[in-house]
């Protein structure tokens, strides 16, 4: 779902994942991920803040560096007029 932009079904399946297990590292950067997405930043540095304190969640700093970047960038862009939140996407950096 989540390779499909579809960021609300994607979401749901990473919630029923962490209510399974809160400390699957993986699936909690992909909520970050999806509550950038989604412009809901206070909870995408809230799963961030989470992520730091999970055993694991060291092999994911690049990442997560990486989508802290990708936050501050989402943050500071406004919306166009005839633009929803649902339409925002921030374009990869290589």
């Amino acid at each position: 779902e989540y390779l499909k932009g579809h960021w609300y079904e994607a979401e749901t399946l990473c919630r029923e994942l962490l209510r399974q297990s809160d400390v699957d590292v993986d699936t909690r950067l992909m909520l970050a991920s999806l509550c950038r997405h989604t412009r809901r930043f206070d909870e995408a540095r809230k799963e961030l803040r989470r992520l730091g304190q999970t055993d694991g969640g060291e092999k994911w700093a690049l990442e997560v560096a990486r989508e802290r970047e990708l936050l501050e960038r989402a943050e500071s862009e406004p919306l166009d007029d005839d633009q929803t939140d649902e339409d925002v996407s921030i374009p990869s950096v290589e």
